[in-house]
């Protein structure tokens, strides 16, 4: 019934979000033809104020979202690198203060999705299953010009549990190869909201962003250092935050009282 329920509330916000932003993405397709400018970044942006709407107006309601900032400098620009345990998890990194019209790597199946899908593709997202690695860096140094943002997610496909899988290579060697600054974003709660079976159960979720890896540590170490050293940091975070909401389940605050997402 609870899964029912969000995910009535879930197509209903779909439908509103569409019939309100339609003109405004119909007018900025319209400007980009006649300029002759790419339609990816309001495509982008479009993508983006969609996931916001959807963290605020839907999933929060049943599932409290707190985002914690603790870069230390306000990190707002470069590839964040996120754990990757749920299909909610696109959604939530649009909540995350970043520069530009972000933009996102993904499989190639999620790029074949009906609707989201369709959006994706025409945003240019970097289809990490059928690129090369020199692809993947020119399609990264692409997006850093025109966002200022990326998000990856470099286990691959969500874990659907506390599991963190290893990591994929190929945005760390790109940090490297563009100079590009790598910011680690935990994200922990959301393991069975929805679950491997997209079945909806009451949680809450905790994200945090991470101190940047220092530029010169990206720069003068292997990618494969930093990329072990990003996985152990966000193992380490996502375990304290999983203590934590241990701890309010313990308490009995569980279910939690609906909130809006919002920045700690």
């Amino acid at each position: 019934m609870f899964s029912l329920v969000v995910y009535t509330h879930m197509v209903i916000c779909i439908l509103l979000y569409c019939i309100v932003a339609s003109p405004f993405f119909l007018v900025a397709g319209i400007f980009c033809v006649c300029t002759g400018r790419s339609f990816e970044v309001p495509v982008r942006k479009f993508i983006r104020t969609f996931g916001r709407f959807m963290i605020r107006c839907w999933y929060s309601i049943y599932i409290p979202v707190r985002l914690e900032d603790r870069s230390g400098c306000g990190a707002d620009h470069g590839i964040f690198v996120v754990n990757h345990r749920s299909s909610s998890d696109p959604f939530l990194v649009s909540i995350i203060p970043a520069a530009g019209a972000a933009m996102a790597a993904a499989k190639g199946w999620a790029l074949h999705m009906p609707f989201f899908g369709v959006f994706a593709r025409m945003g240019g997202f970097i289809d990490v299953n059928n690129l090369t690695y020199d692809e993947i860096v020119e399609q990264t140094r692409r997006a850093l010009s025109d966002s200022g943002t990326i998000y990856v997610f470099p286990e691959g496909t969500r874990s659907g549990s506390r599991t963190m899988a290893q990591f994929h290579s190929a945005f760390f060697r790109a940090a490297k190869d563009l100079g590009a600054p790598l910011i680690p974003v935990a994200i922990a709660g959301n393991e069975r909201s929805p679950d491997r079976s997209f079945r909806m159960f009451p949680s809450r979720v905790i994200m945090r962003i991470l101190p940047p890896i220092p530029q010169e540590r990206i720069a003068n170490e292997p990618h494969f250092r930093i990329q072990r050293e990003v996985h152990r940091i966000l193992e380490e975070e996502t375990a304290e935050l999983d203590r934590e909401i241990d701890a309010w389940k313990q308490a009995g605050r569980y279910p939690f009282r609906p909130v809006s997402a919002k920045s700690a």
